[in-house]
């Protein structure tokens, strides 16, 4: 018989890993977000709720901010630990201010 046992995961491995489950919790939301009735729509109309009407800039700030976590993941590995350190607070208080921005901004779902 075998005894399982833990085997050690490196702290880096470990933070990568908690910015892959954030992305994770972003796609799962987007996702059901689209059967919030005339969400859909309004996309295909051109209107994004939070944000207002589409543009290119728009769109290219939503998309900086979506790259945000999908580049920490890759960088909580290869980066020095005292550069990594002072990445992740940056980038997640930039996070938590544009959803914290968005929340205010976006009509209640009553």
């Amino acid at each position: 018989m075998s005894r399982l046992s833990d085997v050690p995961i490196h702290t880096r491995l470990k933070l990568s890993l908690l910015w892959v489950s954030t992305v994770f919790c972003y796609i799962y939301c987007d996702y059901f977000e689209l059967y919030i009735p005339g969400k859909l729509q309004g996309m295909l109309q051109g209107r994004m709720v939070p944000l207002g009407t589409v543009t290119q800039g728009t769109l290219v700030g939503t998309s900086l901010l979506l790259a945000i976590p999908s580049l920490m993941i890759f960088l909580s590995v290869v980066l020095r630990p005292a550069i990594s350190r002072s990445c992740k607070p940056i980038s997640a208080d930039a996070r938590c201010a544009t959803k914290a921005r968005s929340s205010r901004i976006s009509p209640s779902r009553s």
